[in-house]
């Protein structure tokens, strides 16, 4: 679900190993792993905000937070319903205009590629006033040392 949406409908089997959402693709990619990388790699997190439900963005209504969306069409402006995706699980339906090309996207490229840092300036924006200072006592630069 998202934005009380249905986002994708399919078996267990289906959404954690054939995901076709980019909403399902960020949950599943932001889960810790223990057993592969770096113990201390931050977690992915999918950028934004949930949005507001009395004011539900047009078209999808993931795509202000999607890496995936295609700007200003069709995203902004069609609403993508509840499709079977063609692929091996029949029964499986994804709610995105590029479902089919998601199949592409492994979430070990999704963490490496796509948001799976946050940077100084998010972190900073996200914290508190005495956690804020202490990221600011560090003396990083706002760009993220870029």
């Amino acid at each position: 679900m998202s934005s009380g949406r249905p986002a994708e409908m399919g078996t267990v089997d289906e959404i954690f190993y054939a995901p076709r959402h980019p909403y399902t693709l960020g949950l599943i990619a932001s889960l810790p792993r223990l057993d592969v990388g770096d113990k201390k790699e931050r977690l992915y997190r999918i950028k934004g905000q949930p949005p507001s439900l009395i004011f539900v963005p047009s078209g999808c209504p993931f795509h202000p937070r999607c890496d995936f969306a295609k700007l200003p069409e069709p995203c902004a402006s069609e609403r993508p319903d509840l499709r079977i995706i063609e692929h091996a699980y029949a029964t499986h339906q994804s709610a995105c205009h590029f479902a089919e090309s998601l199949s592409d996207t492994t979430l070990a490229e999704l963490h490496a590629e796509v948001g799976a840092e946050l940077d100084v300036v998010e972190d900073a924006a996200a914290l508190g006033s005495t956690e804020a200072a202490a990221v600011e006592a560090l003396n990083v630069p706002a760009d993220g040392g870029s």
